[in-house]
């Protein structure tokens, strides 16, 4: 509305993406999974894509907690302390990780953070044997979550996690 000076966006600014587009199409078929699991949990539940090197957040449904400032499109969390890294990392040739990761140490985010290739190695091994990934206060303090792979044609291609304050996802 010219006359008024209001403007607002068009749908294709809004949604730049076909409907038809493969991502559309995959946060479409698994958002009713991801709401069932917050409502069973009552967490915030993600769908994360990886893109090479990179994680795409596709789609999330917010928990009981706002977690909201934690997550932009591409998670820029360091690849060493949270459970979306660790599982980018897991399947990665030791080479390719270490290219990647840079020399150790590691930056401290907490004191909780592994900043020890030793460490990062043993975390990678305990993930690979229990099939999941964990993270608790690593990347921020006061923030827990678990991350499950998700794997087309053999590879690791993203993750399902639920994510929440560190009190009221239990350890267990």
């Amino acid at each position: 509305d010219f006359a008024s000076k209001r403007l607002s966006a068009s749908p294709r600014a809004l949604f730049p993406m076909s409907p038809n587009h493969p991502l559309s199409v995959v946060r479409r078929e698994t958002h009713d999974q991801l709401r069932l699991l917050r409502e069973r949990y009552d967490e915030t539940t993600c769908l994360v894509l990886f893109n090479r090197s990179e994680r795409m957040l596709i789609d999330f449904v917010q928990g009981k907690e706002s977690l909201s400032h934690f997550y932009d499109t591409w998670m820029d969390t360091p690849l060493h302390c949270s459970m979306t890294g660790h599982l980018l990392l897991l399947e990665m040739p030791a080479l390719d990780r270490r290219r990647l990761l840079g020399p150790a140490p590691y930056e401290a985010h907490t004191p909780k953070t592994m900043t020890s290739t030793e460490d990062l190695e043993r975390e990678l091994e305990l993930t690979r044997e229990r099939g999941y990934a964990v993270a608790r206060d690593t990347a921020f303090m006061g923030l827990a979550g678990v991350g499950a792979p998700i794997r087309g044609r053999g590879n690791i291609v993203g993750c399902l996690v639920m994510v929440g304050s560190s009190e009221s996802i239990d350890a267990a």
